[in-house]
């Protein structure tokens, strides 16, 4: 979401080199509109914006953001993109996650073919 705090985290990631950024290749998607990443801008999801969850409405099971649209959309773009082909693995990753690539290749690396 680029209206929120997620933009600076995925900036400072950036900048020092960390998380998603130190993978072989990367690519970052961004719904609500487009920031800039170090010297490149983000991949625009287009889909409708989406409410918050509301618990008093029988059948909803979350108040969390309702964004599989936005997922499966995502999904079908990096699909669609190819780049995937070219790489073991692809993991999704949320800004506000912490994520160390080495530590997942090093448990991926016995799961691998190559």
């Amino acid at each position: 979401r680029t209206s929120s705090y997620e933009p600076e985290l995925v900036k400072a990631q950036f900048d020092n080199g960390v998380g998603i950024f130190q993978c072989d290749e990367y690519e970052v998607f961004s719904n609500g509109g487009v920031i800039q990443v170090g010297w490149q801008n983000t991949v625009e999801i287009a889909v409708p914006p989406v409410q918050m969850g509301d618990l008093a409405v029988e059948g909803t099971t979350t108040n969390s953001w309702l964004n599989t649209r936005t997922f499966l959309e995502m999904w079908d773009m990096i699909i669609t993109g190819g780049k995937w082909w070219d790489h073991e693995w692809t993991v999704k990753v949320d800004p506000d996650a912490v994520f160390f690539p080495s530590r997942l290749h090093e448990y991926l690396s016995v799961r691998t073919s190559t």
